[in-house]
């Protein structure tokens, strides 16, 4: 690929939070900026309008997912004074109450 050459990847996500996208976008490190119904960050952006999701880098996707799925979780079970333990990289154990 020629080193002029932009390569980007649009993915759809629809019905995203963006407050809880944008707390996702923060533990994987980046500082996203929320204009309106846009969430951007170096690198991609989010718009809430068209429910799609665009990055520079493919990997990235998978990234954003698993963050913005694992930021659900941690605010639904503080939502309903769950605990949430971790077990593995992406599995979790849900007790009820404190």
């Amino acid at each position: 690929m020629p080193c002029y050459t932009m390569t980007q990847v649009t993915v759809e996500l629809k019905n995203a939070n963006l407050d809880l996208l944008a707390q996702a976008m923060t533990t994987l490190g980046y500082q996203p900026y929320r204009t309106g119904n846009m969430l951007t960050w170096s690198g991609g952006f989010y718009d809430q309008k068209r429910g799609t999701l665009t990055v520079q880098q493919e990997s990235l996707v998978n990234m954003i997912k698993k963050a913005y799925s694992v930021t659900c979780l941690e605010d639904v079970a503080r939502k309903r004074r769950w605990q949430l333990v971790r077990k593995k990289d992406n599995k979790f154990s849900v007790k009820k109450g404190y």
